[in-house]
């Protein structure tokens, strides 16, 4: 029980860091974050902070007291780093650490595989979007494919009956293409209070 707090509170301490160190940290900070999490973009952000710093120590230590365009640029440098990745880091804390809270974390993933496969149907479908059945790698949060998952993934739907497993089985052999929880509720008749499950935990690629 003690993981989610834990976990909250690096991610603060990870936020806070370019503040509390005037901008020094931040390069560090987003190179961190940048390899853990496998993102380019954060890693382009950590070389660009630490241009920024470079900019502001470089001429600093160039001009002694910089003047016109120099002090401009050195003043530009040290709050790109300092206030800018300050901003930066709290604005993409959760996606570096992930939501403290598990079923939250989860809600999230439902959410971005769902706008990759309105987006992108066919990649949705090869990384097995909504098929834990394929033993793919790719965590979709729990969503399950109403329109070609088996049985036995369908009946882990919050409130799939076997009944309604069947109607579903026997809509799509008629070669019905669900295309959203609606649609599906409204072609069964399924019970309006459905409608909230199917549409947190189903996905409906062609």
């Amino acid at each position: 029980m003690d993981q989610v707090p834990r976990s909250a509170a690096r991610g603060f301490l990870w936020a806070v860091a370019p503040l509390v160190t005037i901008g020094f940290a931040t390069p560090f900070t987003f190179g961190w974050a940048g390899f853990q999490r496998r993102s380019w973009w954060l890693v382009l952000s950590s070389v660009l902070y630490a241009a920024s710093m470079a900019a502001w120590l470089l001429i600093g230590n160039a001009t002694g007291t910089p003047s016109g365009i120099w002090a401009g640029v050195m003043v530009l440098g040290l709050f790109v780093s300092w206030l800018g990745g300050t901003l930066h880091a709290f604005a993409v804390r959760r996606r570096v650490f992930g939501p403290a809270c598990p079923f939250e974390r989860a809600r999230l993933l439902r959410k971005e595989a769902r706008a990759l496969a309105t987006r992108n149907p066919g990649r949705a479908r090869r990384l097995g979007v909504g098929r834990p059945d394929l033993g793919r790698r790719f965590d979709d949060g729990g969503l399950v494919d109403m329109n070609h998952a088996p049985a036995i993934v369908l009946r882990t739907v919050p409130g799939m009956t076997p009944d309604l497993v069947e109607r579903v089985l026997e809509a799509r052999s008629r070669t019905v293409t669900f295309t959203s929880a609606e649609d599906l509720s409204d072609l069964l008749d399924l019970p309006v209070t459905s409608r909230d499950e199917l549409s947190e935990y189903g996905v409906y690629l062609p």
